[in-house]
């Protein structure tokens, strides 16, 4: 990992391979990669300081590991410039950021956000800014939010999606499971999703995670309101798991998906959340019973993905298989595909966390679907694990990527 970027002055004298090997000289680089400024482009730092290219002369960004200092190459008079901010006139608003450069004061380090104690974080950014959401896993299961606007140096606790929703609130506090948060990029509405109901008048007794609400909010997550997206039969659970939501950055609608243990359901909103379709199933034979749901949209295609089974429940006989289904009119009609035939699971797939028996939840929660905008084509991550054994035969997950 490299300690930190600056800019550097790169003088004549210094154009040559002992730059990167002399550390009593000079500082080491970590990195063999750096950036002209001038000619604004990357190259190999080591093979052209090897050269005499009096085109490199000036400011470079370099990767500093050691942080040494000398007065052959050193930071700019300036000091040390935070190159993620342009603070530095070298550089033309935006182009670090796309880059993804930062420097010492920005680097990469490990920080306690909330000492409540965390499950399920989820992570989400609309530009710059930056959304984390998670379950007080302490004192109750409210989800939480942090917002971070300075790349995750530090971070401000913001709204809650459960809390001041009147009934909604009674129903969902230690009741709930919390699926992902989400975020347009073009209208900065954030959403976020959860799972929640109860049997009975006894709070924080019985649940059966019914219902499904998407929580949204257009003030940076300062403030939220919820919706009932689907409320189903008494008894049922749609937390098999989790319920998701995505958000399309072109239509700016809103999708949810969610298994009852049976079936994958969707459901869509074109009115930034206010109000949602009513919930059709997704999946079809040969997958008849159908867990664990993820989706992504773009451009009016939303993308569906599921473990599927010909099996009527999820049982030990069940043989698993990834399935794909996309719709382009809001859930009107699906086309669903296997994505690979041969199944990556067989027996129970257990949702209930740490709950689950020995080998019924090793696939984890380790599935996602996202669609690539210049292609319009899936990319899905999954997990296999009858790829192969350890010495005593047990199975062992593999992270799988298929691709349209």
């Amino acid at each position: 990992a490299v300690g930190a970027f600056g800019v550097a002055r790169l003088r004549a004298p210094d154009v040559g391979r002992h730059a990167l090997r002399d550390h009593r000289r000079y500082p080491r680089f970590q990195l063999g990669v750096a950036f002209d400024a001038a000619c604004q482009r990357l190259f190999e730092l080591e093979a052209e300081l090897g050269k005499d290219l009096p085109q490199l002369l000036g400011h470079l960004i370099v990767a500093d590991q050691d942080r040494a200092h000398n007065a052959g190459l050193d930071h700019a008079p300036s000091g040390e410039v935070s190159v993620a901010r342009q603070q530095h006139p070298v550089f033309r608003r935006g182009f670090a950021d796309e880059l993804g450069i930062l420097d010492g004061h920005d680097a990469a380090v490990a920080q306690i956000v909330d000492l409540a104690g965390n499950d399920r974080p989820w992570i989400t950014t609309d530009g710059s800014i930056i959304y984390i959401s998670y379950h007080d896993a302490k004192n109750s299961s409210l989800i939480r939010v942090q917002r971070s606007e300075n790349s995750g140096v530090s971070w401000t606790r913001v709204g809650d999606p459960v809390v001041g929703q009147g009934s909604t609130t009674g129903s969902s506090t230690f009741n709930n499971i919390a699926g992902p948060i989400v975020a347009d990029s073009a209208s900065h509405a954030v959403y976020d999703v959860y799972a929640a109901g109860q049997t009975g008048i006894t709070k924080a007794k019985t649940t059966d995670f019914r219902k499904v609400f998407v929580s949204r909010s257009f003030d940076f997550g300062k403030s939220w309101t919820a919706a009932l997206v689907y409320s189903g039969p008494a008894g049922t659970t749609n937390g098999n798991v989790f319920p998701v939501v995505a958000t399309d950055p072109v239509t700016h609608a809103v999708y949810a998906s969610w298994s009852d243990g049976s079936n994958t359901f969707f459901s869509a909103s074109t009115d930034n959340g206010a109000t949602w379709s009513p919930a059709v199933i997704v999946n079809i034979a040969p997958a008849t019973t159908a867990i664990f749901p993820w989706i992504a949209a773009y451009n009016g295609t939303v993308d569906v993905v599921y473990y599927g089974t010909s099996s009527s429940s999820n049982t030990n006989t069940a043989s698993w298989n990834v399935y794909f289904a996309q719709t382009t009119n809001n859930g009107a009609s699906f086309i669903q595909s296997v994505v690979d035939s041969t199944a990556n699971h067989t027996g129970v797939i257990c949702t209930q966390g740490t709950a689950c028996a020995p080998g019924t939840r090793n696939l984890l929660d380790l599935f996602e679907v996202a669609i690539d905008p210049p292609t319009g084509k899936a990319a899905i991550v999954y997990v296999n694990d009858l790829l192969t054994t350890d010495a005593s035969g047990n199975r062992l997950p593999q992270t799988v990527l298929a691709q349209q």
